[in-house]
């Protein structure tokens, strides 16, 4: 399943040119000239896990990237794109089991958060994948000097990745078709 980007390249050059100042307060464009920008897709498992609580069961949407293993909430509407589309897309390298061992910490460790935070511990009762799929980004290349850097913008929600996604982005590099 692929899923169709909400962002235009257009509005995708402006968002990955604009840089934030340290308190969040002015935004100015970046320094460095955008040399190219692209879209690529980038394989994720999106496990539900099924928790249990005193107040009532819940359901919790968790994504892991099948390159690196990085668990996240996953909040984004599942809208499909029928097609293959002609940009790049990277395969999955780790395994649906693998994926689901990390969604299964990533949602201890939250359930621990919370129970320590709220004083009112749930439990898991089970995970299960719901879907593999093939996330869309926006990634642009800046030349600084006679180096190279490169900025990710999330496709869907218009949101330029942090450093915790860096090491993703690099090792897709190495795997895009």
């Amino acid at each position: 399943m692929y899923l169709a980007p909400k962002i235009n390249e257009a509005s995708a050059q402006n968002l990955i040119r604009q840089k934030k100042s340290l308190f969040f307060k002015k935004v100015k464009l970046e320094k460095a000239p955008l040399k190219r920008i692209e879209l690529i897709y980038l394989p994720f498992f999106i496990f539900e896990a099924y928790l249990e609580k005193k107040a009532g069961d819940f359901s919790l949407l968790i994504s892991v990237d099948a390159l690196e293993g990085s668990p996240a909430f996953f909040k984004t509407e599942l809208n499909t794109s029928a097609e293959l589309p002609p940009n790049p897309v990277c395969e999955f390298v780790i395994s649906s089991a693998a994926a689901e061992q990390v969604a299964r910490d990533f949602c201890r460790g939250y359930i621990l958060e919370q129970g320590l935070r709220l004083k009112n511990q749930a439990q898991l009762k089970h995970i299960q994948l719901v879907q593999k799929l093939f996330y869309p980004f926006w990634v642009g290349y800046f030349q600084k000097g006679n180096k190279y850097d490169f900025k990710a913008l999330d496709a869907i929600a218009g949101v330029v990745e942090g450093i915790r996604m860096r090491k993703v982005f690099l090792k897709a590099f190495r795997f895009l078709n």
